[in-house]
């Protein structure tokens, strides 16, 4: 049976790579990716991702299970430090993966140092075939360089400034466009779970104490909160000069057709007006 990966994670094994390896398969084996964008891409999760943990020796070659692996893999992830180019298997693994897939799916991901000091040479040029125009055929080399996420950096603030950036080339999608989903995807479950709970409780509570109309009467005020807190998330984004966003939450802050009950409170209306700057 052939295995099919989104990914193969080439590093050398040594213990900062190893931390940053094992790290970046867990947090993408587990990356949330919003339902609207599932639709878009026709995926609803990164599956599966390899990653050797054993060294082999020097001397021998690649084995069947890597190779296997290489061909099978969507993209290839570089973890590179200042120990990277002094292991020969990451640079055969990545000319195995090039010679199977090109230069377009392989990603790097920097542990230390600088970028022309780490990433291994054979992502940084290619010799490339062109002809002029008396037809005479001549080999140059082009520098490259692949995208490169940025870990030098503590794994919580990697994960949530860098992450996102490595998810979306594995994807195959916009990294903006992956961030603002994901964004609105979290404060609408955030604010979700608040009015999940503060209507748990006004149920509960009208169910011992008051009647039918004041458990409406508290699912009112929890919609109302609702809109208060997103109208001041909108006012937050437009005081960061994100307008678009601000737009956004406060149009999420308004009743709408999926949502014709909810409240239309004066500081949505007022956070939309500032948003669109309609009065200026």
């Amino acid at each position: 049976m052939i295995e099919h990966y989104n990914a193969f994670i080439s590093y050398k094994h040594a213990p900062k790579d190893i931390e940053v390896a094992t790290f970046v398969q867990r947090e993408l084996e587990k990356f949330h990716i919003p339902s609207v964008l599932q639709k878009k891409i026709g995926q609803d999760r990164i599956e599966r991702v390899f990653r050797d943990k054993d060294e082999l020796p020097i001397t021998a070659n690649l084995t069947d299970t890597i190779m296997n692996a290489l061909d099978h893999s969507d993209n290839l992830i570089v973890i590179c430090s200042t120990e990277t180019r002094k292991s020969v298997w990451v640079e055969r693994e990545i000319r195995h993966f090039i010679e199977k897939h090109g230069r377009d799916h392989i990603f790097t991901v920097l542990v230390d140092g600088e970028p022309y000091d780490v990433i291994p040479e054979v992502l940084l040029w290619e010799e490339r075939n062109v002809v002029d125009k008396n037809g005479n055929e001549t080999t140059i080399t082009i520098d490259t360089e692949p995208l490169s996420c940025d870990f030098r950096m503590p794994l919580k603030k990697a994960k949530k400034e860098e992450l996102v950036r490595l998810a979306a080339g594995v994807l195959g999608c916009s990294y903006d466009e992956l961030v603002n989903r994901r964004r609105a995807y979290e404060m609408r479950r955030n604010s979700l779970i608040g009015l999940l709970a503060f209507a748990i409780v006004a149920v509960f509570s009208g169910y011992m104490f008051y009647s039918n109309l004041k458990v409406k009467a508290a699912l009112d005020k929890a919609m109302r909160a609702q809109s208060v807190y997103l109208a001041n998330e909108a006012e937050k984004r437009l005081a960061n000069e994100e307008r678009i966003d601000a737009i956004k939450i406060a149009l999420e802050a308004l009743p709408s057709d999926s949502n014709p009950d909810f409240p239309a409170t004066s500081e949505a209306i007022r956070a939309l007006s500032h948003a669109t700057g309609i009065y200026r």
